[in-house]
């Protein structure tokens, strides 16, 4: 079975993509039956890197080993009163004027169950002052002040 070539797109801005197969190695320039994909921190050093699913063969990962451009957190939660991977919270990272959100779900896509974890792009920002956390519970936390560039696991209290 004759397979299609993999797409690999960057973000112009303003809703419009352009193709960056010739950026992302011999890898998009090989014919696959891929199927499921999901992007995920395979080492835990702040890079998203991918993997898929192919029909009739094994995972693919696509290791990001491109240079880091900016500071990055990933929140791992521990529910103890709201389910024990924190499905449902909302998830607030501050720092300075800026903030980031995110709702912590079952990620699945076809074929694919991806990592859990939130994972927050940071940019510039070397120092965060608060996660604020809802728990589905309805419970609220705050963690001032966490270190950034690292996994940091936050527990329901």
């Amino acid at each position: 079975m004759k397979g299609m070539l993999s797409l690999l797109l960057e973000n112009q801005g303003k809703g419009s993509f352009a193709s960056a197969a010739d950026k992302g190695g011999p890898f998009f320039q090989r014919q696959l039956n891929l199927r499921g994909s999901g992007a995920f921190d395979f080492d835990n050093d702040g890079r998203m890197d991918l993997i898929a699913s192919s029909l009739g063969d094994r995972a693919v990962l696509l290791h990001n080993r491109g240079a880091s451009s900016g500071h990055w957190l990933t929140v791992k939660l521990v529910g103890t009163r709201s389910n024990r991977d924190g499905f449902g919270a909302q998830v607030k990272v501050v720092a300075g004027a800026r903030s980031w959100q995110a709702e912590a779900r079952c990620p699945t896509s076809y074929v694919f169950q991806q990592d859990p974890r939130l994972h927050f792009g940071l940019g510039a920002a070397a120092t965060i002052d608060r996660i604020e956390i809802r728990w589905p519970s309805g419970q609220t936390q705050t963690v001032a002040n966490p270190v950034v560039d690292q996994v940091v696991r936050i527990q329901e209290p």
